[in-house]
């Protein structure tokens, strides 16, 4: 069973670094990224997860920290 990751933040080392440790865990599927909240709503209207990680605080996105 696989596990459906989101992963959002505005740094895009951050976004990066995450990205790369969890794909090495073979029961996790990272199935969507963003940079802004903007982003994350756009990525869950289209794509089921079943975690999201996101930073707390991401300027640029018209849905607000």
């Amino acid at each position: 069973m696989n596990i459906n990751i989101v992963i959002a933040d505005d740094h895009p080392a951050i976004l990066s670094g995450i990205s790369y440790e969890l794909s090495a865990i073979r029961t996790l599927s990272i199935v969507g990224k963003a940079i802004n909240s903007t982003g994350i709503l756009d990525v869950l209207n289209r794509t089921d997860c079943d975690v999201l990680i996101t930073d707390y605080v991401m300027p640029g996105g018209t849905a607000g920290d």
